[in-house]
């Protein structure tokens, strides 16, 4: 008698491991999502949390195209096409026919609020020296530490103790669009939004942001709703106007992929900005720089460790002159 096996032709199923689900499913939701973004259509939020990981997902395919077998082989050189594709496609639209304006640097960093080297984050302050910087996670701790920073006069700080502290900080002056403006369920986690007047610029809107990561159904919604929202305020602007932070969202999610559909460009590109602790190399491009048509970006680079699990992003652009 011929044994079960061979009556049905039972062959051992492939060993299911964490490299074949990262090489499979990261470039495939990446790929739903770019397709359904047009449509003002996201991925449910368990599925959308995968498109975060097209960077990991590339260096793992390209691993395996290496040392797998030739099955893993074919199947890692196709997902690494695809991650490479997915790449191209999230590079910034084309810049703002703006040919002239004003010069202004800005920058991002998320501190970590636990993170005590406040001397690492103050000298690259001095010598980046950005004209706007948007600080996050700010906790009481850091709070007392940028007030210290007296080149910034024009400061809004809103310090909490639960990672969602939030800070803009100015060479010139701010004029602070009230936090009544924003809708009380887009509220928490806090923004800010003010107005910047720099010598010979147009008035430019500067938006500092930190959406609550897309862990639950509930949040993910949360998440996609601030994007939103915050995304059409800055792109409506009628002068130049930029968004920046923490989005919690890389640039293939639903939410970050609907944004460049309101029209905003993406300045600060696909470089990975998190974790800057632990490992070798940054993953994820977590921190963002946005802007509307009306300013011109004209380079974009990562600041250097300054203890925090999150890398400093600076970006200089052109703001049009004042009338």
């Amino acid at each position: 008698m011929l044994p079960i096996s061979r009556i049905f032709s039972v062959h051992p199923a492939p060993r299911v491991t964490p490299y074949r689900i990262l090489i499979l499913l990261c470039p495939l939701m990446a790929t739903v999502a770019a397709l359904l973004a047009p449509f003002g259509i996201g991925l449910p939020w368990a599925l959308d949390l995968m498109t975060h990981w097209v960077w990991p997902g590339l260096l793992a395919s390209l691993l395996l195209s290496a040392i797998g077998s030739r099955k893993e082989r074919l199947l890692s050189l196709g997902s690494a096409i695809v991650c490479a594709v997915l790449m191209v496609s999230a590079i910034p639209a084309a810049p703002a026919p703006l040919k002239a304006g004003v010069k202004v640097k800005l920058s991002s960093v998320n501190v970590l609020s636990t993170n005590t080297n406040y001397a690492a984050f103050t000298h690259w302050l001095e010598v980046s020296a950005p004209d706007v910087i948007v600080v996050l996670e700010v906790s009481l701790a850091w709070e007392r530490t940028l007030q210290k920073q007296t080149q910034y006069p024009y400061q809004k700080i809103m310090a909490r103790e639960d990672n969602f502290g939030i800070a803009l900080l100015s060479k010139y002056p701010l004029t602070l669009i009230p936090d009544n403006a924003i809708p009380t369920a887009l509220s928490d986690p806090p923004s800010i939004s003010a107005v910047v007047s720099v010598p010979m610029a147009a008035p430019f809107q500067v938006t500092a942001i930190h959406p609550s990561p897309p862990l639950s159904p509930t949040l993910s919604a949360l998440h996609a709703a601030q994007l939103n929202y915050f995304g059409d305020r800055t792109a409506s602007f009628p002068g130049a106007s930029f968004l920046l932070g923490d989005f919690n969202a890389t640039p293939w999610s639903s939410a970050s992929l609907m944004l460049g559909y309101r029209g905003l460009t993406r300045i600060s590109g696909m470089r990975p900005t998190w974790p800057a602790k632990g490992l070798p190399f940054e993953l994820i491009p977590l921190d963002v720089i946005m802007s509307n048509k009306n300013a011109k970006p004209m380079s974009f680079s990562l600041g250097p460790n300054i203890g925090s699990d999150h890398r400093p992003i600076e970006a200089s652009v052109l703001v049009p002159f004042s009338p």
